[in-house]
């Protein structure tokens, strides 16, 4: 006899497992279609090689991302002998999709949730072993939010911020650097800043700040001001994983070399690539297969990771006047409305302050929010984080010795723009900034968003 109640319910997952499945294998092919359209230029690639005298620090934001973006060079750094170490940010623990199909139900528990971490961590480790490292000895684990770093960044500076996942405001696992430990971005922060302290590495690989998951592209510029703070005399390479037309084929080809998206190419983007060995791409292809969660729900993708090489943007700082161009269509939904979509940032000075100008490729909607971030430093000493949204700016976090003198600014609608007129008093004593700007269909929602830049005021 057919129990129905137990029957339909499996054949629906089974169903929506199906179509999942289905759309991580379509997706690729309207990308690359759609990235066949782009202009395609040619790069031109700085060498990246290893010497004894490296230390390599790697910062990932999810298990499975330090051997996406190096694993190879993980592989080829153990072989030479050099000083690694990774730091995972996250467990990986608040992907429904991956969650559902290790769980067998359509709606996971926080315990599901808490489980899958559990399973991506060790997961990183047996990669990682793979690679030829020991995780006991050369990688931690720091357990924050899967899914909310981006809120840390934004929001949840000192006040602690509820997992979506394992619901939870901090550390739950006993295997983390640090149980317990709050999620807040000044904890964050503290804690990378503490692990590149320690280990003093030569070099560091980073999420590119232009990435456009909000986990990669926050782990980014955590990572940044982390730096910008310590002052180390550091090498910084950015890594991209997330992006429109990336990786340009979802399927391994360990002949073919990585090549960047068609719109991170030009002469604002100076890339470095790492020529992988035979024995490289054999320790990267088995290190990835040890992570049979995420395999198992996109696996075309990442396999697409599994190249001849690896290949990073190099971390750059820039002046006055600042202009920084963003694709068109360049965000990873690719439905963008054109009063949405980013054309480029720009920075510049004026005889009362700066100005500051998000140009569009359509016309700026009335119902859509446009976002300027500004992150003020004096030298290395954080000052203020600032939101200007339209003509009002908000203080997302400050020292005492900020004092926001006004809290409008004056705000003007473009025909494909926005400008903004930043009073010099409103920086304060700043003399570099970390900006970046949004678009969003809400409050909440991000419809595209440019990177995080260093820009020198002064």
């Amino acid at each position: 006899m057919v129990n129905y109640r137990l029957k339909y319910p499996l054949l629906l997952f089974l169903l929506a497992t199906a179509v999942s499945s289905l759309l991580w294998w379509w997706q690729p092919q309207v990308i690359f279609t759609a990235a066949a359209v782009f202009k395609s230029e040619q790069v031109g690639y700085t060498p990246l090689q290893l010497n004894p005298n490296q230390r390599l620090l790697v910062i990932a934001p999810h298990p499975d991302d330090e051997v996406l973006a190096t694993g190879g060079l993980l592989a080829m750094a153990h072989a030479q002998g050099l000083p690694v170490k990774v730091i995972v940010v996250t467990m990986g623990d608040s992907f429904k999709l991956a969650c559902e199909h290790s769980s067998g139900k359509i709606e996971p528990t926080a315990a599901d949730f808490f489980r899958l971490g559990l399973q991506r961590w060790q997961e990183s480790r047996q990669g990682l072993t793979r690679l030829g490292l020991k995780p006991d000895q050369q990688a931690v684990y720091l357990g924050f939010p899967d899914g909310g770093l981006r809120f840390l960044w934004e929001q949840s500076w000192q006040k602690p911020r509820l997992s979506g996942g394992v619901r939870t405001d901090k550390v739950p696992y006993p295997q983390a650097r640090q149980p317990g430990l709050s999620y807040t971005g000044e904890n964050l922060l503290q804690s990378l800043q503490a692990e590149i302290r320690a280990f003093q590495p030569t070099d560091i690989f980073y999420p590119t700040p232009a990435d456009e998951h909000p986990d990669h592209w926050a782990v980014g510029t955590f990572t940044e001001i982390a730096l910008q703070e310590l002052q180390l005399p550091v090498r910084r390479h950015t890594y991209l994983v997330h992006h429109v037309a990336w990786p340009a084929l979802w399927a391994a080809e360990p002949n073919r070399e990585a090549e960047p998206p068609p719109r991170l190419v030009g002469p604002e983007f100076n890339w470095e690539r790492l020529l992988l060995n035979d024995e490289a791409k054999t320790a990267k292809e088995q290190a990835l297969s040890a992570h049979r969660s995420q395999l198992q729900v996109m696996g075309p993708y990442l396999k697409g990771f599994l190249r001849a090489s690896e290949i990073f943007l190099a971390w750059s700082k820039y002046q006055l006047p600042f202009s920084m161009p963003d694709g068109e269509l360049d965000h990873v939904r690719m439905r963008l409305k054109p009063g949405q979509d980013i054309k480029a940032l720009a920075i510049q000075p004026t005889a009362s302050g700066w100005t500051a100008n998000l140009q569009l490729y359509g016309t700026p909607e009335r119902s859509s929010s446009y976002r300027l971030y500004l992150w003020l430093y004096r030298n290395q000493h954080p000052l203020a984080h600032l939101l200007l949204e339209r003509d009002t700016a908000k203080v997302l976090w400050a020292t005492a010795a900020y004092d926001l003198a006004t809290k409008k600014v004056p705000f003007h609608w473009q025909e494909k723009g926005l400008e903004w007129q930043i009073p010099s008093e409103l920086l304060g004593q700043a003399n570099r900034v970390l900006l970046a700007g949004m678009t969003g269909s809400n409050g909440k929602q991000i419809a595209d968003k440019t990177g995080w830049y260093w820009v020198k005021l002064q």
